[in-house]
């Protein structure tokens, strides 16, 4: 039968739509592929995914240093270098390249739809202008390249700190995640226009202290890198458990930018804050480097699924995914981690929109805006209440425990104000400073309603802890909480691990001064580790060496040539014995703000100090004895070194009747007779014997401080460290920038 003609235009005109809707659907692909690209890019490019993480699997990354990135469709995405993806493949783990080209050219933006770091810092300028009696603007820091990173703090009264909750909206960690930093800029702009009009945000702006830093990361913004301009992600670079990696920087606050991110947070006292970020719609809590759930979890759980069920508001039938941190990938490092692990400050990363460039402003913006406002309202919540001296009135620094869910959370030392959220219960709340004798307050009754309102005013003592910890270095399967290792000493150890080291924050500047200013106190179960201490006046270091010790040490400044310091860092040394609890088990670290004269006229006290010193005295000969006939047998001890303007060598007759400078044989690693523990460098020879007579005499001198030490659960003195400062700053969290 003959075809039609119009038989034939049919079959023109399906050819035709076949092909037009193949070159649609390529089309659609190739810009697909491009966002994903975006999404995951990177400076060499060499971007690889596995399967969803596995149990073990990011172990093994990080012992070969292996970089990862995040999660892109059900799957791991990886950073591969040169013989890495043979490497992982001989271990079992599969890798495929990311479905598409990188050098595809990136995707055309409509860049006015979005702030740059300039547009970014004259809005904020703009804001603080318009609204001076609501708002003022602040610059945190800077970055590598010297760009600002600025924030801008709401409140009724702006200028000053009051006894209010304080909170934080943070974006652009990552500079090419443009949506994390519009949604900070538009709650700030809500915050301010609305104030006048709606009575919800009156109250909120009224009643709280909020702090918005939209771009953390400027020269990420301006070169549309997800990292800085040293190619660290800063978002792995926070204290708390880090873990070194391809782009986590050398130390833990390397960068500048994370630097002024955690000097703020340890100024401040956040109760409530979220990180943004894009891509997914993800409601993440923490914790993101270990599958243990955090003493807070029930807590974290209603908060996230607030902020999820506020998303609907934006007329969308599907709200945000919640998820723990670790569960969906493990990372570490993190804003999150860091501020609930330094300062019990509950914080969420917030993923913004799906993995798109081209998701509109508005619709994100409609979808979070009421999510931000109720899990804000949140910080009215649970327990509240200024803590001050009883005497004085004045404001403290102060650790506040609730002993049902015990991490700490810490008092405004300008204002004196805390801020503990809980949920609906009975509560047993502790109040501690440093200085002040702790205070308990049982049965505490928290509703669903504002915050349950508890004022303490301490009694002074003068006994001086730690207030807190602010970095650790430890293993992920560590049990042992790192906030133990702060406050007065309580028999609770945190066991640093095998070369494993954490900072403590001693809460205040402490000056050399006579004496010794420092006591480490060695927790159950009393193994003996060795450790290393440092000093510095900053979290990030650069560090100076105080010495070594094991068991309970004093260390004095003046020895190591230190003038100051506040952070403490104390490292596990390796020398692991055969025990359940690896590395050395810190109790607390106890600090001596000022020298303390001996007492007169305690007969009690001098009784005791003269029954130890006999004891001591009566040890000394055949500890002597020892040391002398093991001079030539052991390379095993060291005659006290110290600088060389403070000391001068001791020189003995020579044989032959010259005066001869002693030779310096090697490092001793015991202690005194009859302890389980010790500092270096211990001296011995005749430069022993001049030394143990010297330390009599300033235990003698010392008794007060002598008794104290005494009488605690070591049963010797042990010797201050002789241990001249390193002449090159062996650092974690050096200052670099």
């Amino acid at each position: 039968m003959l075809c039609s003609p119009y038989h034939d235009i049919r079959q023109r005109l399906f050819w035709v739509t076949t092909l037009f809707f193949l070159c649609f659907s390529l089309v659609v692909l190739g810009k697909s592929e491009i966002r994903a690209e975006e999404a995951f890019s990177t400076p060499s490019g060499s971007l690889w995914t596995t399967d969803a993480p596995r149990p073990g699997v990011i172990d093994t990354l990080l012992d070969f240093d292996i970089a990862y990135r995040g999660i892109y469709d059900g799957r791991l995405v990886l950073e591969l270098a040169p013989g890495d993806r043979n490497l992982l493949e001989s271990l079992g783990i599969e890798v495929t390249p990311l479905p598409f080209n990188p050098a595809l050219p990136k995707i055309a933006r409509d860049e006015e739809d979005y702030h740059d770091y300039e547009q970014t810092l004259d809005m904020l300028a703009q804001l603080s202008q318009q609204y001076p009696d609501l708002c003022k603007l602040v610059t945190l820091g800077y970055s590598v390249e010297n760009r600002h990173i600025d924030a801008l703090k709401i409140s009724d009264h702006p200028d000053i700190d009051e006894d209010e909750p304080e909170l934080r909206l943070a974006g652009a960690h990552h500079g090419d995640e443009f949506m994390s930093i519009e949604i900070p800029l538009l709650a700030a702009e809500m915050l301010l226009t609305e104030y006048e009009t709606d009575a919800r945000i009156r109250a909120l702006v009224d009643e709280t202290e909020i702090w918005v830093v939209p771009l953390v990361n400027p020269d990420g913004r301006e070169a549309s890198t997800r990292r800085n301009a040293n190619a660290v992600d800063l978002n792995r670079n926070y204290g708390f458990v880090w873990h070194s990696g391809t782009g986590y920087g050398d130390d833990p606050f390397s960068e500048p930018e994370v630097q002024a991110m955690a000097r703020h947070h340890l100024q401040r006292r956040f109760s409530i804050s979220h990180s943004f970020h894009t891509y997914g719609e993800i409601v993440n809590y923490l914790w993101n480097y270990t599958d243990e759930d955090s003493p807070d979890e029930a807590l974290l759980l209603e908060i996230s699924r607030l902020y999820a069920e506020g998303t609907t508001a934006g007329g969308s039938e599907d709200i945000y995914e919640v998820t723990n941190g670790y569960d969906w990938y493990q990372t570490f490092g993190d804003l999150n981690d860091f501020s609930y692990g330094s300062s019990g400050g509950m914080d969420w990363t917030i993923e913004l929109t799906p993995q798109s460039w081209t998701f509109p402003i508005e619709r994100s913006w409609s979808r979070n805006r009421e999510s931000i406002l109720s899990t804000l309202e949140w910080s009215l919540k649970g327990l509240r209440g200024v803590v001050t001296d009883a005497d004085t009135g004045d404001a403290l620094q102060a650790r506040i425990r609730i002993l049902e869910h015990d991490w700490p959370v810490f008092s405004d030392s300008v204002a004196g104000d805390y801020h503990r959220l809980l949920l609906p219960g009975t509560y047993t709340l502790e109040v501690w400073a440093s200085g002040y004798e702790a205070m308990r307050f049982q049965g505490l009754t928290v509703g669903t309603g504002d915050a349950l309102r508890q004022d303490v005013a301490l009694e002074a003592n003068e006994e001086y802890y730690a207030l807190r910890s602010v970095a650790v270095g430890m293993a992920t399967d560590n049990p042992t909480p790192p906030h133990v290792a702060s406050g007065p000493p309580d028999e609770r150890s945190f066991s640093l691990g095998k070369n494993r080291w954490v900072v403590l924050d001693l809460g205040e500047i402490l000056n050399d001064h006579e004496g010794e200013e420092l006591e480490i106190l060695e927790g159950p179960p009393y193994d003996g580790e060795r450790y290393k201490v440092e000093i510095s006046t900053s979290f990030a270091g650069p560090w100076q060496e105080l010495g070594e010790g094991s068991g309970v040490c004093a260390f004095d400044f003046n020895i190591s040539g230190v003038s100051q310091g506040r952070y403490v860092r104390i490292r596990d040394l390796g020398d692991t014995p055969d025990t359940t609890s690896p590395g050395f088990d810190l109790d607390t670290v106890r600090y001596f703000p000022y020298y303390v004269a001996p007492v007169d006229g305690d007969e009690d006290r001098d009784e005791e100090i003269d029954q130890d010193l006999t004891e001591i005295e009566r040890s000394e000969p055949e500890a002597q004895e020892t040391e002398e006939s093991e001079l030539t047998d052991s390379g095993d001890c060291d005659p006290y070194e110290a600088e060389a303007e403070r000391s001068e060598p001791t020189e003995n007759p020579g044989e032959d009747g010259d005066e001869d400078t002693q030779e310096e044989p090697d490092e001793i690693e015991e202690s005194l007779p009859g302890t389980h523990g010790g500092c270096t460098k211990i001296p011995c020879g005749f430069s022993g014997f001049l030394w143990y007579i010297g330390a009599i005499l300033s235990v003698w001198r010392r008794r007060r401080r002598f008794s104290t030490t005494f009488s605690r659960r070591t049963d010797v003195l042990c010797p201050i460290s002789i241990s001249t400062p390193s002449p090159i700053n062996t650092m974690i969290g050096t200052t670099t920038k």
